[in-house]
């Protein structure tokens, strides 16, 4: 059950660090076409956006760390039936 559980917070860890990428792709080209708002949307997304979402990953990153069995987290113990 536990690996299961690893297994589904790695895969969402994946799935937020595609999701910050996309949003460091989009303030970089908002920047760069410097139209009249971009550069206050680009800041929104890097600071309100992207930051928050950083560390959300960062945090699942040290939880999922927790349950590895190599990690000597809960991972250490036997499956349950």
């Amino acid at each position: 059950m536990l690996n299961d559980d690893r297994i589904a917070l790695e895969r969402i860890e994946r799935h937020l660090e595609i999701v910050h990428a996309g949003i460091v792709v989009a303030a970089a080209a908002l920047l760069h076409q410097r139209a009249e708002r971009d550069e206050e949307i680009a800041s929104v997304l890097r600071h309100c956006v992207g930051e928050r979402l950083f560390e959300q990953i960062e945090r699942l990153e040290a939880l999922v760390r927790r349950i590895e069995p190599e990690a000597g987290g809960f991972g250490t113990f036997p499956p349950s039936p």
